[in-house]
C-alpha cells in the first residue's frame, strides 16, 4: 500500500491538502475497551513514522494520505523533534520535510505550535508561484513570529508584504531575507507592522540605501539590523537614516559592506542609539577606524560584542572599549595589521571580566597578556591565539591551564607552541577542543 501511495507531491498540492479538511477515518476516534483510539493507534503510528525517518518524506506523506490517524501521526513525530516553535534543525534542513511539517500543523494532538518559518519551506523555482505559496503558508501557519526568504528568484514585492502585513502584523518580530530581493515598496510595507523588531538583509543587491530610508520612516522600533555581505549595495546614508529613526537600534552588522559604510555611520549609531550592545564591523576595507569606535566607547556603555575583524584598529579603540564598556564578553581583533599589543588585551583583561570569546589571531600579542586574560577572566571559554606569541607559546599555554578553568577552545596554529604544552593543556581540560598545530 505504501509503494502504491508513495507519489511526489507539488508544494501546492501538498499544501492544499490541509484545506480539503477530510473527516477522520472512522476508526481514528472509535474507542475499544473504554481507550480512545489516539492512545491505542496513534502513538504506534508515531514509532513507525519515527523508523521511516525526516529524510523519507514521500514516505511520510504516503502514510499522511491513508488515514486521519496516520496524519495524526506524522504530525507527531513533526512536533517531536521541534524546539518551541521551531522546527527541529534536520527537518529544517529539507523542503519537502519542511513543508510536510507546514501542513501537518492542523493534525495531531498538538496543533498550530509553528511560528518560525525556515527558508526551506517557501524554495520555489517558479516566481510566479511565489505570492501563491507565501498565501498557502499564511492560511496554515496565520501567526508566524519569523520568517525567513533565502536564495529566491522572485523578490519580496509589495504583494507579499501586503499578505504578511494581513495576517501577521501582531506577531512578526523577525524577517531574514538572503540573496532575495527586498523592494522599496514591499519594504514600506513591511516597516508598518508593529511587531517587527529584527531585520537581516544580506547578499548582493538584497537591499539598497532606499530600502533602509524605507525601514528608517516606518520602524522606529527596530532592534536588530543585518546588512552584511551587501558589497556596496548600502552605504553610509542608509545606515545613518537607521541611526537618526531607529534608536532602540541594539543590534548592527555591517560585515563585508566594502569602503561604503565608514566611521561617519557607525559614529552616527553610536550617538543615536545608546542601548547598542553588538557591533560587527569587519572586513571594512579600512573605512572603520578607532575614530568611531571611540564614539562607540563613550555612547555605548552596553556593548557586550565587538567583531573588528580585518579592520585597522589599534590599541587606542580597544583600551577605550575595554573601559568604558566593562560587560565586554566578545571580542573579536584578529589581523589587524600589527597594531593591536599587550597594552590594549592587558587593559581588557583588567576591565571586562565578562569576556568569554577573544580572537587575537595575526596580532603583536604576547604571552604575558595571555596570562592577564587567563588569570582575570575566569569564564573565557574561546581563544584564537594563532600566529601570535612571539615564540613564548608554551607560557601562553601554562597560564591557560593553570587558570582558565572554563576554556573549552584554544587555536594555537602557527606559533611555536610544543606538542608536549598542548598534551599538559589537553590533560588539565579533557574536553577542550585544539586544532592541530599543522594544516
Amino acid at each position: 500500500t505504501v509503494s502504491v501511495l508513495y507519489w511526489p507531491l507539488t508544494w501546492n498540492e501538498t499544501m492544499s491538502a490541509v484545506a480539503l479538511d477530510r473527516p477522520p477515518h472512522p476508526q481514528a476516534n472509535s474507542s475499544v475497551c473504554g481507550f480512545p483510539a489516539f492512545n491505542r493507534t496513534v502513538d504506534v503510528l508515531e514509532l513507525v513514522c519515527e523508523a521511516v525517518g525526516y529524510e523519507n518524506a514521500l514516505a511520510l506523506l504516503a502514510l499522511r494520505a491513508c488515514s486521519h490517524a496516520w496524519a495524526d501521526a506524522v504530525s507527531g513525530v513533526m512536533h517531536r523533534g521541534s524546539v518551541e516553535a521551531e522546527m527541529s534543525p534536520t527537518v529544517a534542513r529539507m523542503c519537502m520535510a519542511a513543508r510536510l511539517c507546514v501542513v501537518s500543523q492542523h493534525y495531531g494532538a498538538v496543533q498550530g505550535w509553528l511560528t518560525v518559518v525556515p527558508a526551506t519551506v517557501l524554495q520555489n523555482e517558479d516566481p510566479d508561484r511565489f505570492v501563491d505559496d507565501v498565501r498557502v503558508l499564511m492560511r496554515i501557519v496565520p501567526r508566524p513570529t519569523a520568517l525567513h526568504f533565502d536564495n529566491y528568484e522572485a523578490s519580496v514585492c509589495e504583494d507579499v508584504a501586503a499578505l504578511l502585513t494581513a495576517s501577521a502584523a501582531a506577531t512578526l518580530t523577525s524577517i531574514r531575507a538572503t540573496n532575495t530581493i527586498v523592494s522599496c515598496r514591499a519594504a514600506a510595507v513591511l516597516a508598518r507592522m508593529p511587531a517587527l523588531r529584527s531585520l537581516t538583509f544580506t547578499g548582493g543587491d538584497t537591499v539598497s540605501d532606499y530600502t533602509l530610508l524605507e525601514i528608517a520612516r516606518g520602524c522606529p522600533q527596530l532592534e536588530h539590523l543585518d546588512v552584511s555581505h551587501t558589497y556596496g549595495t548600502v552605504t553610509n546614508r542608509g545606515v545613518t537614516a537607521i541611526a537618526q529613526h531607529c534608536q532602540q537600534l541594539r543590534y548592527l552588522d555591517v560585515r563585508f559592506t566594502g569602503s561604503d559604510v565608514t566611521d561617519a555611520a557607525v559614529a552616527a549609531v553610536a550617538r543615536h542609539c545608546p542601548l547598542l550592545e553588538h557591533l560587527r564591523v569587519a572586513f571594512t576595507s579600512g573605512s572603520v577606524t578607532d575614530a568611531s569606535l571611540t564614539v562607540v566607547a563613550a555612547f555605548c556603555p552596553n556593548l557586550r560584542f565587538l567583531d573588528a575583524s580585518n579592520t585597522s584598529i589599534s590599541d587606542v579603540a580597544i583600551e577605550a572599549i575595554a573601559r568604558q564598556c566593562p560587560e565586554l564578553a566578545h571580542l573579536e581583533v584578529p589581523h589587524s595589521t600589527g597594531r593591536v599589543t599587550n597594552a590594549s588585551i592587558c587593559c581588557v583583561a583588567d576591565c571586562c571580566p565578562a569576556l568569554q570569546f577573544l580572537d587575537i589571531a595575526n596580532t603583536r600579542v604576547t604571552a604575558d597578556a595571555v596570562r592577564a586574560v587567563a588569570q582575570r577572566c575566569t569564564k573565557l571559554r574561546h581563544l584564537d591565539m594563532s600566529m601570535t606569541c612571539d615564540g613564548s607559546a608554551d607560557v601562553a599555554l601554562a597560564a591557560l591551564a593553570a587558570h582558565a578553568t572554563q576554556l573549552q577552545y584554544v587555536n594555537v596554529r602557527q606559533t611555536n607552541a610544543s606538542n608536549e604544552s598542548v598534551a599538559a593543556l589537553r590533560r588539565a581540560r579533557p574536553e577542550i577542543t585544539i586544532p592541530p598545530l599543522e594544516f
